[in-house]
């Protein structure tokens, strides 16, 4: 007769939870005064403030290291999206004046026309200013040789 004797082991999750229920009323009385503590609030306050300045430390030397090698920053592309916006704005309001006066004048080829001609006086005005002005240096360098006689 062969007879199997089970060791007699101790359960750890038994004795772990019995600590458990033994300890927990007493730890957790102690944490909610320390929590409500003045000295609990001043350290707390401290550790955010040096978490803070950290963090905008941390902050200013990724943006000079992005600069440093030519990267855009974030704050570079949030001005360049302005600049974008603006942008098309202006394009947008350009574009409703240029279909505001083509649904005015109705016929875009008489202005073209019109302008044509304005451009052609415009050119002649500045040969016959241009002819004028070389004629008035040759009279001028005429009377000061004149002059110098």
């Amino acid at each position: 007769m062969n007879i199997v004797q089970t060791p007699n082991y101790i359960d750890p999750f038994s004795v772990w939870k019995s600590l458990y229920t033994e300890m927990e009323p007493t730890i957790s009385q102690s944490m909610q005064k320390w929590l409500e503590s003045d000295e609990y609030a001043s350290i707390s306050g401290q550790m955010l403030t040096t978490s803070l300045q950290l963090e905008q430390m941390m902050r200013t030397n990724a943006e000079k290291l992005l600069q440093t090698y030519n990267v855009p920053t974030k704050n570079d592309f949030a001005r360049m999206m302005d600049l974008i916006i603006g942008l098309e704005a202006k394009v947008d309001a350009v574009e409703e004046r240029l279909l505001e006066i083509e649904k005015s004048t109705g016929n875009t080829s008489a202005i073209r026309d019109q302008l044509s001609g304005i451009a052609g006086q415009l050119e002649a005005i500045s040969a016959s200013l241009q002819n004028n002005a070389a004629s008035s240096r040759k009279r001028g360098s005429k009377s000061e040789d004149q002059a110098s006689e």
